[in-house]
């Protein structure tokens, strides 16, 4: 029988996240850390690494501006005492820290009202696949209106009966592959799957597009053209070959979304895909962008 029980290291990593979350007002430096996971500096950084695929001192500070993002939209502290509030030495070292992490200023993150680039705090995700890290960090991103060019084509959902998405999925980016990218003339940083779920299909299909977003596309005569609107999203890296890719998309509906405070919306599903991603690499990575909301208060 193979024991459930949990290796002895992910339980201390688990009581170090535990503690960041429960002290962020505290300036939490790695030796203090290391105190409460009883093992040296060095040994809590590298077990860490390993089991989250995380920085620790840069989860933390990724944390502590993640939480006084959500201050600033959800209160009017004022941003000197917020920065007291997350242990930062002054107003100036937490600006510019914040504007290291989300390209604007504190006050220009208020004055826009919305809720962009956070950091969720680390999530068990045992029931991901194998290979990847013990735990997952969501973010949720804000993105603008976008444009995108491609093709499309129907593909079944996870709750088909006999879903053949993989082989679907497949011959759309062939298509895309043979039409666009042996004719482009530059590459694009990114490629982009489309999952539009606001218009469901019959036999439990939804339409599927392979696009880029690069505007060397835009007057191509064999792509169409796809408008999503602007949408909050949580984003799950995924990392590994795509064929447990559905494991990684179980865990994040049946898991992550009932208790993170959101909830999902109808809209356009999005994979992000670095332009030399290999489908069957253990150590490719890709985003999935998951159209959400925050859960009203009852």
């Amino acid at each position: 029988m193979v024991s459930k029980r949990k290796p002895i290291h992910l339980n201390r990593v688990e009581k170090v996240v535990d503690y960041i979350h429960q002290n962020l007002d505290k300036a939490l430096s790695v030796n203090d850390l290391a105190d409460i996971s009883c093992w040296s500096r060095w040994q809590l950084q590298r077990v860490f690494q390993e089991q989250t695929n995380h920085n620790l001192a840069q989860y933390v500070r990724e944390q502590k501006l993640s939480r006084a993002a959500e201050q600033l939209l959800n209160s009017m502290t004022k941003i000197a005492d917020l920065a007291l509030v997350f242990g930062f030495n002054s107003e100036n070292s937490f600006s510019r820290a914040f504007k290291q992490q989300f390209g604007v200023s504190p006050r220009q993150y208020r004055v826009s009202g919305k809720l962009s680039g956070i950091r969720l705090p680390l999530t068990n995700s045992a029931d991901l696949p194998l290979d990847q890290a013990a735990t997952q960090v969501v973010r949720i991103e804000n993105q603008p209106q976008r444009t995108y060019y491609g093709v499309y084509g129907p593909i079944d959902t996870l709750y088909a009966t006999n879903p053949q998405f993989s082989d679907q999925v497949a011959n759309i980016w062939g298509t895309f592959t043979r039409t666009v990218l042996k004719q482009s003339d530059k590459p694009c940083a990114h490629y982009y799957g489309i999952i539009d779920t606001l218009h469901l299909l019959p036999n439990t299909q939804v339409l599927y597009w392979a696009a880029s977003d690069d505007e060397q596309f835009s007057t191509h005569p064999d792509l169409e053209s796809i408008v999503v609107p602007e949408q909050s999203y949580a984003v799950v890296t995924h990392l590994g070959p795509t064929s447990t890719l559905p494991q990684t998309l179980k865990w994040v509906l049946n898991v992550w979304l009932p208790q993170s405070g959101y909830i999902g919306k109808e809209g356009f599903e999005i994979e992000r895909y670095p332009r030399d991603y290999d489908v069957s690499s253990p150590h490719a990575h890709m985003d999935f962008w998951l159209p959400i909301e925050k859960m009203a208060l009852s």
